[in-house]
């Protein structure tokens, strides 16, 4: 018996390493601004 997906697995596995990526560099910057929240303009 063939099942049919209505999705592509490779297709579910692209958005959900999408949605990691996107999470992990979304804390990453957060965490950066929590650091540094004003950069230093010292290119004047």
């Amino acid at each position: 018996m063939k099942m049919t997906l209505p999705f592509k697995p490779h297709v579910l596995a692209l958005i959900c390493s999408a949605g990691l990526c996107a999470a992990s560099t979304g804390l990453y910057i957060k965490s950066r601004t929590v650091e540094a929240p004003v950069e230093p303009q010292s290119t004047q």
